[in-house]
C-alpha cells in the first residue's frame, strides 16, 4: 500500500476552519481529513466526522516530539461509535543522522 499525507493550516475543502489540519490518501482509495493541534512537544490528531471518506470509526493520534527534537513517540487510537477509545498502535519516528 503506498500513501501520502499533507499537513497545513487551512485545508481547501474547509477554508474557513481555523485548526491546522492533516490531509491523508492512499492507494486503497481511502481519504481523511484530522484536525490536528499542537501544545508545547505534544502533537493530536482527530478524526471524529465523516468527510471525503465514510465515518466507520474515529481515530486519534496522540504523539510527544523529544526534548532534542530527534524523535516523536505516538499511538493510534480507535473507537466505535461513541465508545471508549481503544490501543491500535505505536509509532516511533526518529531523525537519523546524515552523513
Amino acid at each position: 500500500m503506498a500513501g501520502l499525507e499533507l499537513l497545513w493550516a487551512a485545508p481547501p475543502a474547509r477554508p474557513r476552519r481555523a485548526c491546522p489540519s492533516r490531509y491523508y490518501f492512499d492507494s486503497r482509495g481511502v481519504v481523511r481529513l484530522y484536525e490536528m493541534t499542537f501544545a508545547e512537544r505534544a502533537w493530536a490528531l482527530q478524526r471524529t466526522s465523516a468527510d471525503f471518506s465514510p465515518l466507520d470509526f474515529s481515530q486519534r493520534w496522540e504523539a510527544e516530539l523529544s526534548a532534542d527534537g530527534d524523535g516523536i513517540q505516538g499511538r493510534w487510537l480507535d473507537r466505535s461509535d461513541e465508545g471508549e477509545w481503544s490501543h491500535d498502535f505505536e509509532l516511533t519516528y526518529t531523525k537519523l543522522a546524515m552523513s
